[in-house]
């Protein structure tokens, strides 16, 4: 057999970052508050215009059209999850809910939710990535219908509690999913301090966003939590830097949205929003998950989602100093590379697939093109795959998602 030499057209780049790494269950979570000032915090989202073609539904409708929404519930490349309304008549608080709880994407008769109104509650698993595999860990979900025909939101009951040490004593904290993805590290996530030992935790003094640092008293201490909400330690400060992601593209790229989860060598995780940057505390950082969303000349978008290799050799880390700046450049140097096998049998099928790397080891995901926000979709977009011989004849072609 003559050798052929590979060639391949990408029709799409996408990013998606996750880190390999398992947390400590330090804590155990819990559907129901502690206090009465601690409300669940619901986050609004928008049904889609039309149903995703890798949705299908199953069940026999009462309605002629339904209305389909989608929420990802977990990393930015988890598979997102599926609420299908099933309304019958005008009024928009009389509906069937239906909702993929298995990320199978199909829409069965099993997956329907009871209850009546405009409110619903449900058990989900948030899933965390872990290299290119994911930790599930259930949660209790509120899906309520806004009166807006066009409006859903989700909410996560309860929380994460312990008991840590800061300045000397022993605080009760809890940690709250702030915007509803089934994590706990996001920065509209929320941490409860019972400062004062009462257990009603005060929303005034008691309840902060959840950051690289907290203030306790007249002193600042570095938070250290993952994001699945189980474990949490606080430190004394002994200096800050700022940590800035360099995500800059062609001058007529426009930057859409952005968004990155850091993770620390301790297993503490953060979020970069659309700044690229954030004031950390000394210590060693890396690059765990990206999701970017791009637009140029006025065209549809593409979305991104990249994700670490989950292979510790392989994890970049960037080291924050106290009182310094560092950067760290995601799309300067993008690799293309192919997984396949030893050998080739002559008549067998040759398995190859393409895997698109940063300098930090974030390996392409997903990608998808126009106004849904669709990472998590599988099979949106693909790359075609070519085997030509040495004398240019093209043997055969493929399609073939990222790896």
């Amino acid at each position: 057999m003559k050798s052929a030499l590979l060639y391949v057209w990408i029709t799409t780049l996408s990013a998606t970052f996750s880190l390999g790494s398992v947390f400590a269950q330090d804590a155990k979570y819990s559907p129901d508050a502690p206090a009465k000032s601690i409300r669940i915090k619901p986050s609004a989202r928008k049904f889609l215009e039309q149903t995703p073609d890798d949705l299908e539904i199953k069940v026999t409708l009462k309605s002629k059209k339904p209305v389909v929404g989608q929420i990802r519930y977990g990393s930015p490349n988890s598979v997102r999850i599926a609420f299908v309304v099933d309304q019958p008549g005008e009024a928009t608080d009389q509906f069937d809910l239906y909702v993929d709880s298995d990320r199978d994407r199909v829409i069965q008769d099993d997956e329907k939710v009871d209850g009546s109104g405009r409110v619903r509650e449900l058990l989900l698993k948030t899933q965390i990535a872990n290299g290119n595999l994911f930790n599930n860990h259930e949660r209790k979900v509120r899906f309520r219908r806004s009166i807006d025909p066009r409006i859903f939101n989700v909410a996560t009951y309860g929380g994460y509690a312990s008991t840590c040490e800061i300045d000397g004593q022993s605080i009760d904290v809890w940690r709250t999913d702030g915007n509803g993805n089934g994590l706990f590290s996001d920065r509209d996530d929320e941490v409860w301090l019972d400062k004062n030992g009462d257990g009603k935790f005060s929303q005034i003094a008691e309840r902060h966003l959840y950051r690289p640092v907290i203030a306790f008293g007249q002193k600042r201490f570095a938070v250290r939590g993952d994001e699945c909400g189980a474990r949490i330690a606080f430190e004394p400060i002994v200096g800050e830097g700022i940590l800035e992601l360099d995500a800059s593209l062609d001058d007529d790229v426009n930057i859409e949205s952005f968004v990155a989860k850091i993770y620390g060598d301790d297993g503490s995780c953060y979020s970069i929003g659309a700044d690229q940057k954030l004031m950390l505390p000394v210590g060693k950082y890396t690059i765990g998950q990206v999701g970017i969303r791009i637009s140029q000349n006025g065209e549809l978008p593409w979305s991104f989602s990249f994700s670490h290799t989950g292979k510790p050799s392989q994890q970049r880390w960037h080291e924050v100093t106290k009182d310094e700046s560092v950067s760290a450049s995601i799309f300067h140097s993008l690799k293309l590379d192919f997984t396949c096998p030893d050998k080739a049998i002559m008549g067998e099928k040759l398995a190859i697939q393409p895997v698109l790397t940063t300098a930090d080891h974030l390996f392409l995901t997903s990608c998808y093109r126009g106004k849904t926000d669709a990472w998590g979709m599988q099979n949106m977009t693909s790359g075609v795959l070519g085997i030509r011989n040495e004398s240019g004849t093209s043997i055969g072609t493929a399609t073939s998602g990222f790896a």
